[in-house]
């Protein structure tokens, strides 16, 4: 094994915010760096992170085209015999890729992965598999810790096995095992460096993350006196149609009436969408970097921060603390679509941070600021 040889290896701009966080943490000179690279990602929303910071080698790889994200979303019956061999292709290319790097790579100390849930994300889990390591470490990808965190948990309950099975079938079958398919089973252990507070299995452990580093640079950070409302992409994830979206946000912004807010852009959000909140008075911006990052490095923070259920409440509270009030507004579980147990495992989560300067508002409640009520 290579002397002092780990890897990091992230997708989102938030996982490699994490990722840096854990590697000043344990102290790293120089790690090698894997991207995976996909949409609406370039290599442009990683260079800001990792730039500053010396790396032994940073690599990028796609995942997943422009294309083959517009195919996936077609029904089936509209896919077409040419469609579906041009993912077929795709997949047999990226398990070549995948594999080709983590022979090159070869074993390392530690391996820290930016995300690890079963299906869709399977492209990590299959590195997990397939880099030869000593320890395996998670760093938080918003909320995405906590579901990933439920279901491993009862996988492993479930007694699912930590090696994939033998190859068996058809020459077809195996032939797909083999070359396209990708490996997903339950790795035997896991290290959490998370915000959160997990019950986790026998098998995993937990160091906490509090952003000492990122806390480091805050403290200089000036106050405006804008309101950051942060976005969510719940409309294209499917959470709510639109108009609900719409409706939900604009008795937030009454809360804080006749106040304006700046709506933070998700980067999932479409333009289109943005146009809608656009239409409720909101000023919309966009930032090239985890606010997380961009209200530390920036050197200036808002006067509140507020949001529905995203990580980055609860990550910006550990950050400022109460130099930074933050109000997260509770949604009612009926004007969700889907996950609305999972949905309401977060706000659990969130109104543990619940305090002077950590406020969780039902929104059922919300017709406006109370008469009498202290400034925002």
């Amino acid at each position: 094994m290579p002397e002092g040889l780990d890897l990091v290896v992230v997708e989102t701009p938030l996982q490699l915010l994490n990722a840096v966080e854990y590697r000043q943490r344990v102290g790293w000179a120089a790690p090698a760096l894997l991207v995976l690279l996909v949409p609406p990602f370039s290599k442009r929303s990683f260079a800001a992170l990792h730039r500053p910071l010396a790396w032994r080698s940073v690599s990028y790889l796609p995942v997943y085209s422009q294309r083959l994200v517009e195919i996936g979303e077609l029904p089936v019956e509209e896919r077409g015999f040419l469609l579906e061999q041009y993912r077929n292709l795709w997949r047999l290319r990226l398990r070549w890729r995948l594999d080709r790097y983590a022979r090159r790579i070869g074993p390392v100390g530690t391996l820290v992965i930016g995300n690890y849930l079963p299906g869709h994300k399977n492209y990590i889990r299959h590195l997990a598999h397939c880099v030869a390591h000593r320890q395996l470490v998670l760093v938080d990808d918003g909320t995405d810790t906590l579901i990933v965190n439920e279901r491993r948990r009862a996988a492993l309950e479930r007694g699912e096995p930590a090696r994939e099975p033998a190859r068996r079938g058809t020459w077809k079958e195996r032939f797909k095992t083999r070359w396209m398919e990708l490996r997903a089973a339950e790795v035997p252990a896991l290290t959490y460096f998370s915000v959160y507070d997990l019950a986790l299995p026998p098998s995993d452990s937990l160091v906490k993350n509090d952003y000492r580093a990122l806390r480091a640079l805050a403290a200089g950070a000036e106050r405006t006196e804008e309101i950051y409302f942060l976005g969510q992409a719940l409309v294209g994830d499917g959470f709510m149609a639109a108009p609900t979206y719409r409706r939900v946000l604009a008795a937030a912004q009454a809360h804080f009436a006749p106040e304006p807010l700046t709506y933070v852009a998700h980067p999932r959000e479409s333009p289109e969408d943005l146009e809608q909140w656009r239409g409720l008075g909101l000023k919309i911006t966009r930032f090239a970097t985890p606010i997380e990052y961009e209200l530390t490095v920036s050197g200036c923070r808002p006067r509140r921060l507020a949001g529905f259920f995203c990580s980055a409440l609860e990550n910006c509270a550990l950050i400022f603390g109460e130099e930074l009030p933050i109000t997260c507004f509770e949604l009612p579980s009926a004007v969700l679509d889907k996950n609305r147990q999972e949905v309401a495992g977060f706000y659990a989560a969130l109104r543990r941070r619940a305090g002077p300067h950590f406020a969780v508002v039902p929104l059922t409640a919300l017709s406006g600021p109370a008469p009498g009520a202290p400034a925002r």
